[in-house]
């Protein structure tokens, strides 16, 4: 694990001061196939949410839905009440001040690998989450071509890595054995492309 992390709430309001709504920080894959998974008519948190981007993915995609951001960066969510008129709260995760039992769905879309407290954060995440509801996260797998840049670099904006059986083991230490699968995403950055590969689990409590 990263003993340095620059995941504060400067770090984070500048990012999306500078990339707003066209920022590269966008899963469609993963996304794709979290929508197949989300029924209508459902109260959904997303923690870590940014901007606000995957929320209005699910504002259009399905009917009658209860949705709330949640992020470290006061510009993010900003910018999700402008861009989408979506709720959202500041927080410093893995401080979750909401109400426990109380979502259907709890997203962590590339979250968990920046926050250091990962079990007070799967904790919490589950323990908003009703009985019978999901908890879903992406994170970059093990065998992603990003592994060997976060190796490398000591700025890296993740404090660690997973491998399917730490992932696997970290969601059963409060839900049940999740479902994970691989998807492959393509990004456009600062001019050059590049390809990841990512995990993504899905938990029952």
């Amino acid at each position: 694990m990263r003993t340095k992390n620059i995941n504060t709430s400067s770090h984070w309001d500048t990012k999306w001061g500078q990339e707003g709504k066209n920022t590269w920080r966008q899963y469609p894959n993963i996304n794709k196939q979290e929508l197949k998974w989300i029924e209508d008519n459902k109260r959904l948190a997303d923690l870590g949410c940014g901007n606000g981007f995957f929320l209005n993915l699910v504002q259009q995609d399905k009917e009658n839905m209860k949705l709330i951001g949640l992020d470290i960066s006061s510009v993010g969510i900003k910018q999700l009440k402008e861009f989408y008129n979506i709720n959202g709260v500041v927080s410093i995760l893995p401080k979750i001040p909401l109400e426990p039992e109380s979502f259907d769905y709890v997203i962590m879309n590339e979250l968990i690998e920046h926050v250091v407290e990962e079990d007070e954060l799967l904790k919490n995440a589950f323990k908003i989450c009703k009985t019978g509801g999901w908890v879903f996260v992406s994170t970059p797998s093990d065998h992603s071509p990003k592994y060997k840049d976060f190796i490398k670099n000591q700025d890296s904006e993740h404090v660690r890595w997973y491998d399917k059986e730490r992932l696997e083991k970290s969601l059963m230490l409060y839900g049940k054995k999740p479902e994970i699968i691989i998807i492959k995403e393509d990004f456009t950055r600062n001019g050059i492309h590049s390809r990841g590969e990512y995990y993504l689990a899905r938990s029952q409590k």
